[in-house]
């Protein structure tokens, strides 16, 4: 049997990573990011996506975890983009929330960029 990273993945991530390819786009799985927690100590997690395209991070949640809310304090405290997608709990709108959290925080990024080049521009 081919080992295949689909057969480390949950259905809710296969059903993400589906609808990211079915879109053209590229996603890493398990891409590992390391950042400071909430004691300023060095760790690595392993974020279920990582879209190299955007600069993103995305986490399926399986479930309804404290887990979940503690990481993306952690991550942000870390400048670090990522989305969490609850399939289970948005089953209908699980895409529409995905796409538009890649659009938002692109287009965030841009914004930053946009000012950075004029800053420098005209100083």
């Amino acid at each position: 049997m081919v080992d295949s990273v689909y057969n480390k993945m949950s259905n809710a991530e296969k059903q993400v990573s589906e609808y990211l390819t079915e879109f053209g786009i590229f996603w890493i799985y398990e891409h590992p990011v390391t950042i400071k927690d909430e004691k300023d100590l060095q760790r690595t997690y392993y974020p279920d996506f990582y879209l190299p395209t955007f600069g993103l991070y995305v986490e399926v949640c399986g479930e309804d975890r404290e887990e979940y809310k503690r990481r993306g304090e952690i991550y942000f405290k870390n400048n670090i983009p990522i989305i969490f997608v609850h399939t289970f709990k948005h089953e209908k709108d699980w895409k529409q929330h995905l796409i538009s959290n890649i659009v938002t925080k692109t287009l965030e990024k841009s914004e930053l960029l946009q000012n950075l080049l004029v800053k420098n521009l005209f100083k």
